[in-house]
């Protein structure tokens, strides 16, 4: 009897306490139908946040990546995700400098990422394994082109993620401390989006889900909140 990541996902639902938080993480964007969004959408158990690996945002690239999904079916399912599910974080991975990856595809795989603003992108360079496919393919692209086009992406993350969290400033979001930060009176967690949120210390919210008003964001990209 097939056992789909749906019938995962709905088992866990009903079997796990509901304070368990659960965080879907590394999902391919063809495991994911109208079913399992409605079901993230209306149980609290899930958290507003997606990891979703898009790998290339080029037809040419995914076609040789051997990749099930186009680069339109990929953009229109995350919209469709985002319209059920305002305010949801989706994060990706990508690899830059795959074979054949010249200037005007990676330019595609730009124009992808910010049709889909993602909230974060994990972004690596293509590395040779013997024995792959890719390792025999022609047009390798090089070593300083690949680190180049890192740069390029993680600039573009950081401006993405920026705009993502800059949206909470002064909205309420549930936070799970998880640890005092060394040296300081803070202690930092996890929102409901997968977001860094720190806040003055207090040992009795550690390992809680607490209700945060956002007051800022650092430097560093992390929220700064208050305890309500």
């Amino acid at each position: 009897e097939n056992f789909s990541f749906f019938d995962l996902l709905f088992h866990l639902k009903e079997n796990l306490n509901e304070n368990i938080r659960i965080r879907i993480s590394s999902v391919e964007i063809t495991k994911i139908d109208e079913k399992i969004i409605d079901l993230i959408k209306n149980n609290k158990i899930f958290l507003n946040h997606m990891h979703i690996p898009i790998q290339s945002g080029s037809d040419f690239i995914l076609e040789k990546m051997n990749r099930k999904y186009s680069k339109g079916e990929f953009i229109n399912k995350i919209n469709f995700i985002k319209k059920q599910i305002p305010n949801i974080s989706i994060t990706t991975d990508l690899i830059v400098g795959f074979p054949y990856e010249n200037q005007p595809l990676f330019l595609e795989t730009i124009a992808t990422i910010e049709k889909c603003q993602f909230s974060k992108i994990h972004v690596f360079p293509f590395s040779k394994r013997e024995n792959t496919p890719a390792y025999f393919m022609d047009e390798q692209v090089d070593s300083f082109e690949k680190k180049k086009r890192v740069k390029i992406i993680l600039d573009i993350s950081n401006k993405l993620e920026k705009k993502f969290n800059s949206k909470f400033i002064n909205k309420e979001v549930y936070v799970l401390f998880e640890k005092k930060i060394k040296n300081e009176n803070l202690m930092i967690g996890k929102s409901n989006e997968y977001v860094d949120l720190i806040a003055k210390y207090d040992k009795k919210h550690i390992n809680k889900v607490v209700r945060v008003r956002v007051k800022s964001i650092l430097d560093d990209l992390k929220l700064f909140g208050e305890i309500i």
